[in-house]
């Protein structure tokens, strides 16, 4: 697979590394938010880790609003992966009969309260020993113990790591969290470590 060129410079989050594991799984919220922003390109080849989809999710992508500001629900474009993945920016992650068997067994046993997105992505994290990219609050909160994949990020931990190391300037991440906010209807929870600094930047 072709790689796109990666800053290898380290930030922390809560006093802890934020990239713990050698990949990023993006489950589909993630993948959402970061196309929806206009820089997914950009915010993938600045992470310092390998980062895949399910070939599952990918052929499942949801829609993003791409109507003009003054009416942004005027038209919506299915989300794209291949450009990132020809470009090397993004790989696919197959999945196999056993993963199968267990994405069915683990949906029945949460009865509707995960997708099977979330799932897959869940137990590729799980299986790869890789974080799992998700604001996919049964993911990170509802599920038993042995179910959590070992590290999860967030997109408010994904976008804050794009904007500080890459330096990005106001007039670009400006229009980023505008996007995210408005074309994948992204609103983050006020618990979040990093919603204050969110707010700060919607007021920027």
């Amino acid at each position: 697979m072709k790689h796109c060129h990666r800053s290898w410079r380290k930030i922390t989050c809560m006093n802890k590394p934020l990239f713990q594991r050698e990949g990023l799984i993006l489950g589909t919220s993630c993948v959402l938010s970061l196309y929806a922003s206009g820089y997914v390109q950009a915010i993938l080849e600045a992470l310092p880790v390998l980062v895949a989809v399910a070939n599952y999710v990918e052929q499942d992508m949801p829609n993003i609003y791409t109507g003009p500001r003054e009416n942004i629900k005027q038209s919506t474009q299915r989300i794209e992966l291949q450009p990132l993945l020809t470009r090397g920016c993004l790989a696919l992650l197959p999945i196999d009969d056993v993963l199968e068997e267990e994405v069915i067994a683990m949906a029945h046993q949460n009865a509707g309260s995960l997708t099977d997105n979330d799932i897959i992505s869940l137990l590729l994290a799980q299986r790869y020993n890789w974080s799992l990219g998700t604001d996919c609050i049964p993911c990170t909160l509802r599920l038993p113990e042995k179910s959590k994949p070992p590290h999860i990020l967030s997109t408010l931990e994904i976008l804050h790591y794009w904007i500080e190391t890459m330096r990005v300037p106001p007039s670009l991440y400006q229009l980023a969290v505008w996007n995210v906010e408005r074309r994948a209807t992204f609103k983050p929870r006020n618990t979040h470590p990093l919603y204050a600094w969110w707010q700060t930047l919607q007021r920027a």
